[in-house]
């Protein structure tokens, strides 16, 4: 889904259960839905990538989603991390 344009991660993608990568870089997203952020929807989730998006701050419970092992957020100017 990267460089597509989007402002929002498209609903669809909560039902995709065996995910393990979700590329959205190069979009104008502000944030992450709570399907993301829940790990329930997508419990699969190994790789987010969410580079050169305008994202400006990522909850740290992202960092509890069972099985992420890589998270990519480097060029996000304003990105910082909270509780």
């Amino acid at each position: 889904l990267s460089s597509c344009g989007l402002t929002e991660v498209p609903s669809a993608v909560q039902r995709a259960s065996t995910l393990v990568a979700l590329t959205l870089q190069d979009n104008p997203l502000t944030s992450l839905p709570e399907f993301i952020l829940d790990g329930t929807s997508l419990p699969e989730l190994q790789c987010l990538d969410v580079r050169r998006t305008h994202i400006v701050s990522l909850p740290v419970r992202l960092a509890k989603l069972p099985k992420l092992r890589l998270l990519y957020a480097g060029d996000s100017r304003h990105l910082t991390v909270h509780q």
